[in-house]
């Protein structure tokens, strides 16, 4: 639902989705004026709700709507009993052709038709779209039906279950997915998403991969009330890096991306951890792991801001920081602990080395 604030809103009843949908996406098609322009009124900002509530929204620019384009908005995928939200902004110069055929759609099987294929309507609404492609659904061919043989009656079904012999195996229905590492996300512009990962962790690794001309870029979890709770990453150099940050108790990751391009955000278990064996190299943010006895850590940094080194234990929690330094650094600092995680935020290049 368009609004005067050139905001789209997406409402989805969840409830009326028929069982057999899965996965559900939402496209926007920039079908070319007849002046060669595109044919839809700006939109700054699409927005994902249900339930009365939002769920998820995207910053959409305009550069990325050229006439014929396709730009996939946002995905529901249902999990068992439960659906996963996130939106994605990304784009299709191919137009619904291209999109169709990453989907692995037929794109004579996508709800309307595209001015590739329908040279009649190269500047329709979508009521217009709709109306040719049902037009051109009712002049296909039907394939005449056999001929159906009658039905043997079938019995009434006991309205109890039959007991279950002694010693054979009890059939329980089918649980819901449980999600998976590493579980992914990607994006373009400002966005709010939401990703599962399995229940009972304590903390988890996020990566974040920033792209386009934009330096800055930032991961933050929020509370159910979509405020900043954590900042996993941060960068000021458009560095890609990993960060630390309190897996929420419902197993629900609902993360907060800044950043004026394409992203890409990936979660992993704290065992993804690189160790430091013995020497360790990097440019970035990340989360390291030293196993090692009791020794010492060498800190080496070259860059042009800040490096914090936080330590935290096999939950994640942080137990102390370790170093905060600017520009350049040489460290020579005691560990007195096997198995530490440290979070390493830097933009720059640094070195760890045991010894």
């Amino acid at each position: 639902m368009p609004s005067h604030t050139g905001e789209l809103q997406l409402v989805v009843d969840l409830r009326a989705v028929p069982a057999e949908l899965h996965h559900l996406v939402f496209v926007v098609h920039a079908a070319p004026s007849a002046s060669g322009g595109p044919a839809y009124a700006p939109v700054g900002r699409v927005r994902l709700s249900s339930g009365g509530a939002d769920t998820a929204y995207l910053d959409l620019e305009a550069e990325y709507l050229g006439p014929g384009t396709a730009v996939l908005l946002a995905e529901i995928k249902r999990h068992g009993n439960d659906w996963w939200f996130g939106t994605l902004g990304r784009s299709y110069p191919g137009g619904m052709v291209q999109l169709s055929s990453e989907l692995g759609i037929p794109i004579r099987e996508l709800p309307f038709p595209t001015p590739a294929l329908d040279h009649l309507h190269p500047a329709a609404g979508a009521a217009a779209y709709v109306a040719a492609y049902r037009a051109r659904t009712a002049q296909r061919p039907q394939s005449p039906q056999p001929p159906q043989s009658p039905q043997p009656a079938v019995p009434p079904r006991p309205l109890t279950p039959p007991p279950v012999p002694s010693g054979a195996p009890v059939r329980h229905p089918a649980a819901a997915a449980v999600p998976q590492f590493p579980v992914r996300q990607d994006g373009h512009g400002n966005a709010v998403f939401e990703l599962a990962i399995p229940l009972g962790m304590s903390a988890v690794i996020a990566e974040f991969t920033p792209g386009g001309r934009d330096a800055r870029g930032a991961l933050h979890l929020c509370d159910a009330a979509g405020r900043t709770a954590e900042t996993a990453y941060v960068t000021f150099a458009g560095l890609p890096g990993r960060g630390l940050f309190t897996a929420p108790a419902d197993g629900r990751c609902r993360l907060r991306v800044e950043h004026e391009g394409p992203w890409s955000v990936a979660l992993f278990p704290m065992d993804d951890a690189r160790p430091i064996s013995p020497v360790l190299q990097g440019h970035g943010g990340d989360v390291v792991r030293w196993d090692a006895p009791a020794g010492f850590l060498n800190v080496q940094f070259n860059g042009s801001g800040p490096i914090t080194v936080t330590v935290h234990d096999g939950v994640g929690r942080q137990l102390e920081e370790l170093v905060h330094e600017y520009d350049h650094c040489a460290l020579r600092l005691p560990m007195r602990d096997p198995t530490r995680y440290l979070n390493i935020r830097a933009d720059g290049h640094w070195t760890l080395t045991r010894g």
